[in-house]
């Protein structure tokens, strides 16, 4: 690299005259700077960090009068760093206060359909009172929530359910040519395991959003039911359709269907399969509300 001639303007620190640097002479200065990791000279070759660093040194010297153990040192690091995201502020959950009792309604309600559940696994002299269908042609039969699961276990892979009522299977031929309570013998069983499932899941999630303290930044951790309230919501409906499905019931013969009028009809389990997603869907919308006093004080900040 040639050497850069001083301006006549000037004569260094040592007169204590500014140095007046030509338009080249500045870029050529800043160019040389290190800025970046490699930089490539005038011929195309790489110049790494540790020569661009003398390049510089001696640049100063020869316009400024500054000796190269005057320069001043530059720390660069070895990798730069990234820019930190800037965090955005929390939502209106910062201010969330917990309504516990639209937290125990969902509880006690699953704790009752669960209590009807276990109880079909049984012979008990209230029947009727938690069956899902009943069945009136000749003498009256009503079908427990489970009935179905254990009857589809029983007809399907031989499993021998014992003491277990599984009269399902064998009032309605499920596994026959008719195509719709075929399906139904198949589909309603797997909707009403589901639906078990599913409500143990909201129990335990109830009992944590219950039991769940309070948090640093005054916030809890919302108990979210509003999806498992949708599984058996959906699921207690697969159990509506297929019983219509099963009983062969036409459209003007619904209302028998839900009245008890017909030979095969909806009992009082299947209403509370229905309506128990529902309400614990609108418990889980109102569990949780703005703590208006926290956002006022924190507006008046």
């Amino acid at each position: 690299m040639s050497a850069v001639k001083k301006t006549g303007n000037g004569t260094g620190t040592d007169g204590k005259v500014p140095v007046r640097l030509s338009e080249n002479q500045y870029n050529r200065y800043n160019m040389t700077l290190p800025q970046s990791f490699s930089v490539y000279n005038d011929e195309g070759s790489v110049i790494y960090r540790g020569e661009v660093e003398q390049m510089a040194n001696r640049l100063r010297a020869e316009l400024f009068g500054i000796e190269p153990s005057e320069a001043p040192s530059y720390d660069f690091p070895e990798t730069a760093e990234k820019p930190q995201k800037v965090q955005k502020p929390s939502r209106t959950n910062a201010y969330t206060k917990k309504r516990t009792l639209f937290l125990v309604i969902p509880i006690i309600l699953v704790v009752a359909i669960l209590f009807f559940a276990v109880c079909g696994l049984f012979t008990v002299p209230f029947k009727n009172v938690i069956s899902i269908y009943n069945y009136n042609y000749v003498v009256e039969t009503n079908f427990p929530m489970t009935d179905p699961f254990m009857s589809f276990l029983s007809e399907k892979f031989g499993i021998e359910t014992g003491s277990i009522p599984a009269e399902f299977g064998k009032c309605f031929e499920l596994f026959g040519e008719d195509f719709l309570s075929s399906f139904a013998g198949y589909i309603v069983p797997v909707a009403i395991a589901l639906y078990i499932v599913f409500a143990l899941i909201m129990l335990i999630a109830a009992i944590a959003g219950v039991a769940g303290k309070k948090r640093e930044d005054g916030t809890y951790a919302k108990a979210r039911l509003g999806f498992l309230s949708i599984i058996m919501f959906l699921c207690s409906l697969i159990v509506l359709v297929g019983g219509l499905a099963i009983s062969g019931t036409q459209a003007s013969e619904i209302g028998g269907f839900f009245t008890g009028s017909g030979d095969f009809t909806a009992g009082y389990g299947l209403y509370l399969m229905i309506i128990v997603p529902v309400i614990t869907f609108i418990c889980t919308c109102v569990a949780y509300g703005k703590d208006k006093t926290a956002e006022k004080g924190k507006g008046e900040e």
